[in-house]
């Protein structure tokens, strides 16, 4: 197994990002916590796939903070909550992950991660970059996720 370097340490560490976080916290009424080790290389890997830099994804948090925290909300309250959506071949949810047992309203401090790369290329208008993400991070149906995101952003 390959270790991850800690690339994201930079955004994780930006002031804007912690307020954006603390302020998605408040209004969502959730703990943020470290992680562990494992969250944060899931995280890692996925920041790594969609090839943006550390200091684009800080630009973005920067210039466009309140978009991104709209954009959060109306993503988050989109969603259902079904994890188990339809899976391509190779795609399938892991058997093991017991989603009843996790522990409510407390969440990774890197959470925002996913949803910042999702507003960047949304932002960019970059869908199929956006589409070729999904795939590599195996996202079920990526073509209608993508969708329904545009659909989303376009709210903002």
């Amino acid at each position: 197994m390959v270790k991850i370097v800690g690339r994201m340490n930079k955004i994780i560490n930006d002031i804007v990002y912690n307020k954006v976080i603390n302020s998605l916290a408040k209004k969502k009424k959730f703990e943020i916590t470290d992680g562990g080790f494992h969250i944060k290389n899931l995280y890692e890997n996925e920041f790594r796939k969609s090839n943006f830099s550390e200091d684009e994804l800080i630009n973005v948090l920067r210039e466009r903070k309140e978009q991104l925290i709209k954009f959060v909300l109306l993503e988050d309250n989109k969603s259902d909550d079904n994890l188990s959506g339809d899976y391509r071949e190779g795609e399938e949810q892991d058997d093991d992950i017991d989603y009843e047992d996790s522990v409510e309203n407390i969440i990774p401090k890197f959470f925002l991660i996913p949803s910042l790369i999702k507003f960047n290329f949304l932002m960019k208008n970059d869908l199929k970059g956006l589409e070729e993400y999904f795939k590599k991070i195996k996202i079920p149906q990526a073509r209608q996720y993508v969708k329904e995101l545009k659909e989303i952003y376009n709210q903002l």
